[in-house]
């Protein structure tokens, strides 16, 4: 049997999972709409791998890769920028690639890929939906819990 306390914990639980999982869906529709939106008027151009970039994190000893890739700008000169990090390389030296960039901020410019481009969104979105759905399963569990209370009749023998 739940005592107040937990029951008071239950009910917090039930009532700011799902908020949770609101906020971070909001967020994660939002970050999917501005990347759509980059997509549709953002500028695509060829760019190339010229080189597979070895590194170390120094925080867990773990090797990452990450891609140089040159593309011209419309701007008509020459722009280097590296990828995302990976565990491993994503791609060859000399491989073509598609990038992506806002006109004016060719420093955000990223590669076309769907992960690349919504791996976090979508993970947020899964995150989010998540939340709501564990949310709203303790809100029915301790629904189901806090049925009519239990009323004992007892028999009583009145005869003389």
């Amino acid at each position: 049997m739940a005592t107040g306390s937990s029951k008071g914990a239950g009910v917090a639980f039930a009532c700011i999972v799902p908020l949770l999982g609101v906020g971070v869906l909001a967020i994660s529709i939002h970050s999917a709409y501005s990347t759509h939106r980059k997509l549709s008027q953002g500028v695509q151009v060829d760019g190339t791998v010229v080189q597979i970039v070895q590194t170390r994190d120094p925080r867990d000893n773990f090797t990452v890769y990450k891609s140089a890739i040159r593309f011209r700008g419309e701007d008509g000169r020459f722009h280097t920028f590296l990828s995302a990090a990976s565990d491993a390389p994503r791609y060859k030296a000399g491989q073509h690639v598609t990038v992506i960039y806002d006109k004016g901020h060719l420093e955000q410019a990223r590669i076309e890929p769907f992960f690349q481009l919504y791996a976090l969104t979508s993970f947020g979105i899964l995150f989010g939906a998540a939340m709501i759905a564990w949310g709203v399963l303790a809100f029915l569990q301790m629904r189901r819990g806090m049925g009519p209370p239990n009323i004992r009749i007892s028999s009583v023998d009145i005869s003389p």
